[in-house]
């Protein structure tokens, strides 16, 4: 969904919102700039030292440009980038997009949580500041 789209519909204005899309603009990223896109979100960890949350969608757009184990090692980079600073990272997963030998790898390196876990963690982040909870 588009950046301005997202901020309006769930009033975020204040939120930063960065679009994984090829379509030039101000704060959008290319699917295959992953090592652009990582450091991006480090230094938006590292700015907020004390707590983030980060929503990464668009981790099928990121595979479909380029492949699948290379999404699958800057989902992991990601995970062992928070975990040790307070920050959780929720990736969103379509396991439709997936392979299922894919999915069952993705699913290796990340917590699932259903929704009424994720609103738990959510509700209380400060119960989960350096558990890799992601």
């Amino acid at each position: 969904m588009h950046p301005d789209k997202v901020r309006s519909r769930y009033s975020l204005a204040s939120v930063p919102v960065w679009w994984i899309s090829y379509v030039p603009g101000v704060e959008h990223y290319a699917p295959n700039a992953v090592g652009i896109l990582a450091k991006l979100l480090e230094t938006f960890i590292d700015e907020n030292s004390s707590g983030c949350v980060v929503l990464l969608d668009g981790v099928e757009n990121i595979m479909t440009n380029i492949g699948f184990d290379k999404d699958l090692l800057f989902v992991e980079h990601m995970n062992e980038y928070v975990m040790s600073r307070k920050a959780i990272v929720l990736v969103t997963v379509d396991p439709e997009c997936f392979k299922p030998s894919e999915f069952a790898r993705l699913e290796r390196s990340l917590e699932s949580l259903e929704e009424p876990e994720l609103r738990l963690v959510l509700e209380n982040p400060e119960q989960y500041p350096r558990t890799g909870i992601r």
